[in-house]
Parts: structure tokens; sequence; C-alpha cells
């Protein structure tokens, strides 16, 4: 412990730029600390608030999040650190919202932190690039407003590689085997860290060669046992405590409704694409600092042209990929053109450096990005920007090491700086607002249920499920619809799991609008934007006109 400690003291706080990347990471994200519960939050916070009381049972309850009650091991399918972290800062600062995001922000500033240190090594002339055109993604500025798992994975992710490099060029075992053991953290954070694993090995194999009769080639191997005895052990102990090891369960749930079992894999890759260009779209703000940039431009036109003209001219090949039966509005379809094309531009550089390089560096980089490109959209059960999160400090690596900033005032690339940070504000705005309507509409129907005397449930789940919870509200039970004569139904027209109802049990009492952001949407089927999940659309947000939030209010009129 004191070799770590001093390792931190010299090699990290002595650093000026922790000055830099702190203060941005704080200037950005506290503004959102008043955050709404949002989207998949709830689950995360259930557990944590459980755990405090059985630590040994994370996911020992019941909750009705499908629109029937189930035990917690089966509606999750992520493991539990981040409810335990969630759990040890509510002893400090309680459960409110601005509680839950200040907590977040520490593993957003690690995981930035991480970044400028990994790239100090894959890219040492321009770290700090790196770092902040990572920061500057909506995907990373999104998800460090939430309070899910997937920033404190990154954070875990970041830290173990910069350590498992540390301890190949040092040759210091105590480092690969504190590698080792942050990389099965990083796991219990998000099942996908472990596809540390490979990448992790194929960066060991490229760097130390290999041949299987020299032992010290394989001497790195027993450190990447840690996590695997750990995850096994885990699997083993959930398997008796629920009666099925929940790792691979996750597993099973994704395989069974991944690309490659419904079908579809020509839009699932586009969607992925265009996922991965608007996640990831102000990275080629920084173009204008590419080394090389004619000779670049002229590389990446073979890929973006044909781009354009697939989403542009082709609509019948993308049938299939927006929802609904309406027709897409040319504004959808251009930025759904500009996102596929930024997409394939940011594969296309990946692909540019590893062959450039052709080093375990470059190996490394390449197979994390295009690994997690290859899991986000045909592996996993539904394309998400939380899914390509992981994707952006390797690519703010690799940008970083074709950026030059020699023939250019360094004073410029505030510009493209100050472009990334426009738009990935917009996009976290967007997304506050639309999680602050769920906390509206839940305080205003439970306060008027209460002045009416009516007894009240509600259809829908998310960020609106823990606000209608919190009010004394009951999620309907499908498998047990019975409500009194007279009692109110609320149900929300954008949210998930929600059912039709029998215009012969219920009458209207009620239509509420609450207003998101009216000219940017990260959530609707009618703008195509599905940030959380692509079922709601092939872009992760969209500049449109968005819809209001409606919640209909219905009374009962049948008791039968």
């Amino acid at each position: 412990m004191r070799k770590f400690i001093s390792y931190i003291n010299t090699n990290i706080l002595s650093d000026k730029a922790i000055i830099i990347l702190t203060a941005a990471t704080l200037i950005l994200l506290l503004p959102f600390i008043n955050k709404a519960v949002h989207i998949d939050d709830p689950l995360f916070i259930w557990a944590a608030k459980h755990i405090r009381t059985h630590p040994l049972d994370p996911y020992g309850f019941k909750v009705n999040w499908y629109g029937v009650e189930m035990p917690m091991y089966e509606t999750t399918k992520n493991p539990p650190l981040a409810s335990y972290y969630l759990a040890l800062i509510s002893l400090f600062l309680g459960w409110s919202e601005a509680a839950m995001h200040l907590a977040m922000i520490i593993p957003a500033w690690a995981a930035i932190w991480g970044t400028y240190r990994l790239s100090e090594k894959l890219a040492p002339s321009s770290p700090l690039i790196a770092a902040l055109s990572t920061l500057l993604t909506p995907v990373f500025l999104l998800s460090a407003t939430t309070i899910m798992s997937d920033i404190i994975m990154l954070a875990l992710w970041l830290w173990a590689v910069v350590l498992w490099l540390e301890g190949m060029d040092k040759e210091k075992p105590s480092l690969l085997l504190l590698s080792g053991i942050i990389t099965a953290a990083a796991v219990f954070a998000k099942y996908y860290a472990v596809s540390l694993l490979p990448l992790l090995s194929i960066y060991s194999i490229m760097r130390k060669g290999y041949d299987i009769r020299k032992i010290s080639s394989w001497s790195w191997v027993p450190y990447l046992l840690i996590p695997l005895l750990l995850l096994l052990s885990y699997d083993l102990y959930t398997g008796q405590l629920y009666g099925k090891g929940l790792f691979f369960d996750a597993g099973t749930y994704a395989g069974f409704r991944n690309t490659f079992a419904n079908g579809k894999f020509l839009p699932q890759a586009l969607a992925g694409l265009s996922f991965s260009g608007g996640c990831l779209l102000t990275m080629l703000f920084f173009f204008p600092f590419f080394k090389q940039k004619k000779k670049t431009l002229l590389q990446l036109s073979v890929i973006a042209v044909p781009a354009v003209l697939l989403a542009s001219l082709l609509p019948v090949a993308i049938k299939g990929i927006f929802p609904g039966n309406n027709g897409v509005s040319y504004l959808l379809l251009l930025q759904f053109a500009i996102m596929l094309s930024a997409g394939l531009t940011l594969l296309a550089i990946t692909a540019m450096d590893f062959f450039t390089y052709r080093d375990a560096s470059s190996g490394l980089l390449c197979a994390w990005i295009f690994g997690t490109f290859l899991f986000a959209s045909m592996m996993n059960w539904t394309i998400n920007g939380r899914s390509i999160l992981p994707m952006a400090p390797a690519i703010g690596i690799i940008l970083a090491r074709r950026i030059s900033l020699s023939k250019v005032k360094s004073s410029l690339i505030i510009w493209p700086m100050l472009a990334a940070a426009t738009l990935s504000l917009a996009v976290c705005y967007a997304d506050y607002t639309l999680a602050g309507t769920a906390r509206a509409a839940a305080g205003s129907v439970i306060s008027e249920a209460k002045s009416s005397g009516r007894n009240i449930s509600y259809q829908g789940h998310w960020g609106f499920q823990y606000y209608m919870d919190l009010g004394g509200a009951e999620a309907l039970d499908f498998s047990h619809p019975f409500m009194k004569r007279g009692s109110l139904l609320v149900i929300p027209t954008n949210n998930t799991n929600v059912s039709k109802i029998s215009a012969a049990e219920f009458t209207l009492y009620g239509v509420k609008d609450f207003k998101s952001c009216s000219w940017l949407a990260t959530m609707h089927t009618a703008c195509g934007a599905g940030f959380y999940s692509s079922i709601w659309g092939p872009l992760p947000y969209a500049f449109i006109a968005s819809p209001s939030e409606c919640y209909y209010m219905v009374r009962k009129i049948d008791s039968q």
C-alpha cells in the first residue's frame, strides 16, 4: 500500500494538469447535480438502499419494473459495485439527487485523469488533448450525469490499463497485481469490463512476443486470472443465494436478444455507426489539428462519401431503423447521415492508426475500439450510448496521436474545445429537462390525487416510477390489475413497459403535459432519438422540435 501511495504522490499529484482537468470536470458537471433520477437510476438506488440493511444480499428484494413484481436479481443485469458505492456515500451525504450526483463526479474525474495518464504513455505529446476531448464528448458528459455504473466502470477500466502498462514497462509485479484487482473491480461495476482480459492479453502478447517455450513470455498471465477467479466466486455465491449465477445469467440475457439472434444485422450495424458517430461527434472537431490533414482527409473521404450516400440517397437501406410507420423527416435523415459518417470516420481513423504504428499500443487501442463497437452494435440487447462510452478515451488518445501543435498556436485549440463543450452541454441540458418532467409529473398527479381523496396507481417505470413510489403511489401489476372503482391510473406516453387499457373500464380524467427541451431530444420515438436504447430511434440525440411529455390520468369505472 505504501508503494501505491508513493506512486500516486510522485506520478499524479505533482502534475499541474490535474488542476485543469479537475476544474473542467467540476465546471461541466456541477450544473447538473440536481438532475432528477432518470431511466435505470432507480435500480441502482434501490439496491443501494437494500445494501444498507442487507450488505451480503444486494438483490434480495422484489420490484415491479416490467409490469409485474419480480425479484431484483431477475430484473437487473448489472453487478452491484456501483450500488455499494452509493450506499457508502449515502452514509455521509444522504439520498438526495444532489448527493448521488456529487458522488458520481468522483469516478468521472478519475476516468478523465486516467485518460490523461494513459495518454502520457501512448500519446505523450498531447495527453491533455486526449483527456479534454474525452471529457467534452456528449457520451461522457451525459453518462456522468446519471447515477448508473458506466462511469465507475470506465474509471476502473482506465486505471487498470494504466497500471498494467506501467507494470509491463517497469517490470513490477506489484503493479500488475494491482491492475488485476482493479480489473476485477471494473467487472463488478459492469460486466462488460471482462473485455479487459483479452485486451490486456493482446497488448502483452504484442509487446513481449509470442513464444510458448519461454515461461517469461507468459509471466503476466497469473495476474489476469485474479478477475476470473473472483468472477467465478461471485457467480458461485450468487448461485447459492439466488438459485443462479448472475454473471452467466446476464450473458444469457444478452445472447438471446442480440443481433445474431434477431437477424437484423444491417439495421443494427447502421444504428451502431450512428450511435458511435453521434456520441463521439465532438472528436472530429479537432480534425484541423491532425498531422497530414490533406492525406488524412483524402483517406477519410473514401469512407465518408459512401456513408452519406447510403444514408441520404438510399432510404430503403435504412427501412426499419426508425420506429413507427410514419415517414422520416429529411432533417432526421440528414443527422443520421452525419452521425453515420462520423462513426465510419472514427473507425477508419482507428484502423489507420493501427496500420501506421503496428505495435502493442496501436493493437490495444484498435481492439479496444472495434471490440466495443461490435459489442454495442451486435451483441448487446440494445444499442445505447452507455455501451459506446468505453470507446471515448481510446479514440481521444488516437486523436492525440495524430494531432500536432508544433506549427499551430496552442491557444487555437480552444475553439474546437468550445464547440465540443457547446454541443455536449446542449445534449446534457436536453436530458436534464427530460428527467425533470418525470419528477414534475409525479409531483403533480400525486398532489391532485391526494386533494381529491382518490387512490392512485401508475404504469411506466424509470425515474417516473421512482418519484411515484416516493409519493405513495403503486405500480400497476399486470398479473393482478385490480383497482377500486374511482381510483386513478396515470399512463405516460414516453416510457417503458406500458400496456393498453380497456375503454370499458376506464374513463379519461385529465391530461397533463410537461415541457422538456423543445429543440433537442435524447429519448423520444417521434424524434428518432434513443440515447438509452435504440428501440426509441437510431440517433443518440436529435436536433428537432420535441413534443411535450404527456401523461394521461384515467379513472376506474368498473370494479369487475
